[in-house]
């Protein structure tokens, strides 16, 4: 995945994961991300394409064992993978 083909909100999402859980240069560059207007957010995001996509792809890692962690403490039942396919029936 590229990080240019992220639409603003994910981005978004990427930089508040880079200030959460990056070192010093990503939070700088998250925080550049911010205040940029969108000719330098574009020049951010592209020089900074792998740092976005990596970024983008924790927070994505992160939402998905929260709703994890949530179904569980909701149905006192540990999710397994696949309890939400059609194992049994025919393809």
């Amino acid at each position: 995945m590229s990080a240019i083909d992220l639409d603003y909100a994910m981005l978004h999402k990427a930089a508040q994961q880079m200030e959460k859980e990056g070192g010093s240069f990503a939070k700088h560059i998250a925080q550049a991300f911010y205040v940029a207007d969108s000719t330098n957010m574009e020049t951010l995001v592209r020089a900074f394409d792998s740092l976005f996509s990596e970024y983008y792809r924790k927070y994505r890692r992160a939402q998905i064992i929260s709703i994890r962690e949530d179904y569980e403490n909701a149905c006192d039942r540990p999710y397994t993978r696949g309890m939400f396919t059609n194992e049994g029936e025919s393809k």
